[in-house]
């Protein structure tokens, strides 16, 4: 009885490090060309994504420990997607880049105590799953450019929303 209830405790956390787990199987996969598989597991990824959001949250088991460990999975697995789509050319290695830095300020304007969510980055994490979707499904370098154009878009809109987040912040406390 405390297996089943440790384990329903940890489900959600569970699936976060599948996701994490899953990234350099990804990696092999999609660099050695084996993008059908790579394209299901990508897909298992995001069920993983969905399901352990879903399950925090009906279980009542949401907490800022687990939010911040969903949101690094999402980072470790969305990075990873977008390094071997750089390395294979569909994509400049700068966007990979780029989402390190805009981790990195997610990290500084975030603490495990309080974590801060802009709309802009909820709808930057999911346009990242449905750029990387539609470029393993439709792999066209028209479509990459054209991809690639609203990434950076969407990217600097959440970089400027975070600045200003930061900038408030810090007047705030002076």
């Amino acid at each position: 009885m405390k297996i089943k209830i440790f384990f329903k405790k940890k489900l959600p956390h569970i699936l976060s490090l599948l996701r994490i787990a899953a990234a350099p199987v990804w990696a092999y996969l999609f660099l050695n060309g084996l993008y059908f598989y790579s394209i299901l597991l990508f897909i298992m990824a995001i069920c993983t994504d969905f399901l352990d959001g879903y399950l925090a949250r009906k279980l009542n088991l949401s907490s800022n420990k687990g939010a911040f460990l969903d949101v690094t999975a999402d980072f470790i697995f969305i990075s990873t997607c977008f390094l071997g789509m750089a390395l294979k050319g569909w994509y400049p290695l700068l966007l990979p880049l780029i989402l390190l830095i805009m981790f990195s300020l997610f990290i500084m304007s975030s603490t495990l105590k309080k974590l801060i969510y802009d709309p802009a980055g909820k709808f930057f994490g999911s346009f990242l799953m449905i750029v990387i979707f539609l470029s393993l499904i439709f792999p066209y370098s028209l479509l990459w450019d054209i991809l690639l154009i609203l990434v950076l878009a969407i990217a600097s809109l959440s970089l400027f929303y975070r600045f200003r987040f930061l900038i408030r912040q810090k007047r705030a406390n002076s």
